[in-house]
């Protein structure tokens, strides 16, 4: 019986440290965090453009836009990052956050699903020690390009593992996803937009996939129906 209960140990031990050598994502415990929501989309258009901020200048911006009556904290943006997540409609969201083997964190967040206009953000203070991309973005630098393009657009689009945003945008032979999390007012607009020509105006990012190796993704700020001359 003794072997036995042994044996077991051994068993469970061995499995446990396969799954550490396996490398598995770590949670990453915030050490601050603030969330609200509003009933009206008009200060979502001051969100920056990625699912971070990087710098003072910005976290400043956004405090002053979303938590004005409070007094910006101080963060050391040289040892720490701030993590955003946003979700439409005047919603609470949840986020966590966990970091890779290589240096990426992914992001995983939850919301309540309340109609309406409006939209709610969490935001989290990480220490950014070991941490070189959110999402796949290089947290170093810009991270993004600004772009605009006359194409046509693609809606319902679906890709194994879910690596779409679900609508594409095809200018001048390249072919970008479209990402409305920034301005999800857009949404409505979709379906009489399609096949149709358009401008796209945004940031463009690049993430590494699995299926797709590059996607090219345009957080959008514009997007509107090119009327042409008959």
């Amino acid at each position: 019986m003794r072997t036995f209960i042994f044996l077991i140990g051994l068993s469970l031990t061995f499995a446990a440290t396969s799954r550490v050598l396996a490398g598995e994502p770590t949670k990453i415990e915030p050490e601050q965090s603030w969330s609200g929501k509003f009933r009206d989309s008009t200060k979502q258009s001051r969100a920056p453009k990625l699912d971070f901020i990087s710098d003072a200048a910005t976290f400043e911006f956004v405090w002053k836009s979303w938590r004005r009556e409070e007094p910006i904290p101080k963060i050391d943006f040289e040892t720490k990052l701030v993590l955003l997540g946003m979700t439409s409609g005047p919603n609470t969201i949840s986020l966590d956050a966990s970091l890779e083997d290589s240096g990426n964190v992914t992001l995983h967040s939850m919301s309540t699903l309340v109609g309406g206009p409006g939209f709610g953000y969490s935001m989290k203070v990480i220490d950014r020690k070991g941490i070189k991309t959110v999402q796949g973005v290089p947290i170093d630098g810009q991270g993004y390009l600004n772009v605009s393009g006359i194409g046509t657009l693609e809606t319902g689009v679906f890709a194994i593992g879910g690596e779409t945003t679900g609508t594409i945008f095809k200018v001048r032979g390249a072919v970008w996803e479209l990402d409305f999390s920034r301005r999800p007012i857009y949404h409505n607009k979709l379906k009489e937009l399609q096949g149709k020509s358009v401008y796209v105006s945004g940031a463009l990012i690049q993430k590494p996939g699995v299926e797709i190796s590059r996607r090219s993704i345009v957080y959008v700020d514009a997007i509107g129906r090119v009327k042409t001359d008959k």
